[in-house]
């Protein structure tokens, strides 16, 4: 009966999405796991989104749309949109993403079986702007399941294909243990979250294609009404993400203390790897103030 099914909560923040919102609807009503709820929260969008939106809660109870009042940035809206779950279970949706019917039932049962694991991604396709597809399959060497926090955690500092698990399901309770401190608001916010959460959770992949993420032809930076944005125009943008990324990690408490030693020596390494931009930070700030 539904009411033994754990509940899923579905995460979706949007900003004039009108144009690709149907796909990512239609991808996640028709979940074959019917037990969710779906939270549109809305980033004061100024297109068709409202009326697209409305149209759709009509005809589906399970959706739940909150408006903001003004545009809080994409960064706020996707934390925000969280704080409003319900589920015992929750994962993240783009707008203009698209999840194969199986998506949620697939990832759910290993979190189910494995009470050790805190989150579940499905292999996934790359869509390019201009339709070429490129298959990702978490298995062999992304296969998390056989990897150890240490192995894990430095893939995805190097924002290895296994970075798309935040679009996988977590458990609800391990996922705001996470989130009970706001993350530094930088580049590369996403992979901050995540090389926390590979060093304070087990991981599980499965090798099926269930997931299709669509890629956004504009740049982060470009996107003038993100206020992300303006993070990439501010002084050292490389170098404030890197330390931000190692004081996150050293201060957590959802990493115990002897995982933490795994730490500083790929953070070192990645920051070696790092070091051209590291220094065109520097050279764009005295380039700047020489003139």
């Amino acid at each position: 009966m539904k009411g033994d099914l754990p509940l899923i909560s579905i995460g979706l923040p949007v900003y004039n999405s009108a144009y690709t919102l149907p796909r990512v609807l239609d991808s996640l009503l028709s979940q074959t796991y019917r037990n969710l709820e779906l939270i549109i929260s809305d980033n004061a969008s100024s297109d068709e989104t409202p009326i697209l939106v409305a149209e759709y809660a009509k005809k589906d109870s399970r959706i739940r749309y909150i408006r903001r009042g003004e545009n809080l940035g994409s960064v706020n809206n996707f934390f925000l949109v969280f704080s409003e779950a319900r589920g015992k279970y929750f994962m993240w949706a783009a707008g203009d993403d698209g999840h194969d019917p199986r998506f949620i039932e697939s990832l759910l049962g290993p979190l189910e079986s494995h009470t050790d694991y805190g989150v579940s991604m499905c292999s996934y396709e790359r869509i390019a702007p201009d339709g070429i597809r490129t298959e990702v399959v978490l298995s062999d060497r992304y296969d998390l399941r056989v990897l150890n926090y240490h192995a894990v955690f430095k893939k995805m500092m190097q924002k290895e294909p296994i970075s798309m698990a935040i679009y996988g399901l977590f458990r609800t309770d391990a996922l705001r243990k996470l989130l009970a401190r706001p993350l530094p608001y930088c580049i590369g916010w996403d992979r901050v979250l995540m090389c926390e959460a590979a060093l304070a959770m087990h991981m599980y992949t499965i090798e099926p294609v269930l997931f299709y993420k669509y890629t956004n032809p504009v740049p982060v930076k470009e996107r003038g009404e993100d206020s992300l944005s303006r993070v990439y125009n501010k002084s050292f943008p490389n170098t404030r993400f890197l330390w931000d990324l190692l004081v996150r990690l050293i201060t957590s408490r959802s990493i115990p203390w002897q995982r933490k030693l795994f730490i500083p020596v790929p953070w070192l390494r990645f920051f070696w790897r790092q070091r051209q931009r590291v220094l065109l930070d520097f050279k764009s700030v005295f380039t700047i103030h020489g003139k």
